[in-house]
């Protein structure tokens, strides 16, 4: 059988197991990264040579290494999973990505300090300040940000929870002229991705003087209208503009919540579950980036350590 009519089958078969987002994404992968080597191929024909050929073609498109982790990945699956592949190619090798995690630009400690200033001035009457405020000291992902309501909150006991989150996502069956993506509200990522969360005590009087008693309300909006991801990008990057502060995604809010934290002696297990990471180490290697000034200071205390011990060493000669 050829390859693409395999993989479409087994595509098909496993589809209602995924997330419509997860289903785009895959869908994706396949035809830009994974078809265009393999699809007119016959799958008995699969080696590790081709699978070798096939890793290093990926490796010369210079993807990010996580476009190319998911190619792999879905190939993997692909082959261990089809009834319509020999079941050898379940043994054969498949190799990751050389992971370079790219230094990701954050707001400097001052920079981070004005911008919570600024925010602060609008807290009153701002719904939009208070949502970014409130991914600046919890970490939330933008989706879940976008999709989070005041029947969430909990005041009682000061936290909220995380259950869902929204997506843009292709569409496969849009007629001409339509929309070709379309925003769905989904479950969080991962299991672990929906959890309950600490209110900051410096938000909880303002919740209370911005939201009513509707657990209806869009943390966002204040209203029953969404705003969607794009839309908050674009606000939060006019909000830097506006306050003379440099351009840096909404994403880079979680990571350096991640790195104050650990600055600050959050345990990273803590840390992992208030993000909503099930591995601690995606926390540790992906989103805690160590200020020089914390290098800096655990580098005078190892100096300290190091020198009395070796002054006490030659105290004891």
């Amino acid at each position: 059988m050829v390859f693409e009519t395999a993989f479409w089958h087994w595509f098909s078969a496993r589809r209602p197991e995924w997330k419509a987002a997860t289903q785009a994404k895959y869908r994706s992968v396949a035809n830009l990264s994974i078809l265009p080597f393999w699809g007119g191929k016959e799958v008995r024909d699969v080696t590790q040579g081709q699978i070798d050929l096939f890793r290093s073609k990926l490796g010369e498109r210079h993807l990010s290494s996580s476009s190319e982790s998911l190619a792999l990945i879905l190939l993997k699956k692909f082959l261990r999973e089809s009834d319509r592949v020999p079941k050898r190619c379940a043994s054969l090798r498949i190799k990751g990505p050389l992971v370079v995690h790219r230094e990701r630009a954050m707001l400097a400690r001052d920079e981070e300090r004005m911008l919570i200033s600024a925010l602060r001035r609008r807290l009153s009457y701002s719904t939009v300040s208070f949502g970014i405020l409130l991914a600046m000291m919890t970490g939330l992902r933008i989706g879940e940000l976008c999709a989070l309501r005041t029947g969430d909150f909990d005041l009682a006991t000061g936290t909220f929870r995380v259950r869902r989150t929204f997506h843009r996502v292709q569409r496969t069956d849009s007629p001409p002229g339509a929309p070709r993506t379309a925003l769905l509200e989904e479950r969080p990522k991962t299991p672990c991705s929906v959890r309950t969360i600490p209110v900051p005590d410096v938000l909880r009087a303002r919740y209370s003087m911005l939201y009513g008693g509707n657990p209806d309300l869009l943390i966002l909006t204040g209203n029953g209208d969404h705003m969607e991801p794009r839309a908050l990008q674009h606000r939060f990057r006019s909000f830097l503009e506006d306050n003379g502060l440099r351009r840096v995604c909404f994403h880079s809010l979680r990571h350096a919540f991640a790195t104050r934290a650990v600055e600050h002696g959050v345990d990273l297990k803590s840390l992992s579950e208030v993000l909503g990471h099930s591995k601690v180490q995606t926390t540790a290697s992906v989103y805690v980036h160590p200020s020089m000034e914390l290098k800096r200071l655990w580098m005078e205390r190892l100096s300290l350590s190091i020198s009395q011990s070796e002054d006490l060493r030659v105290f004891r000669q």
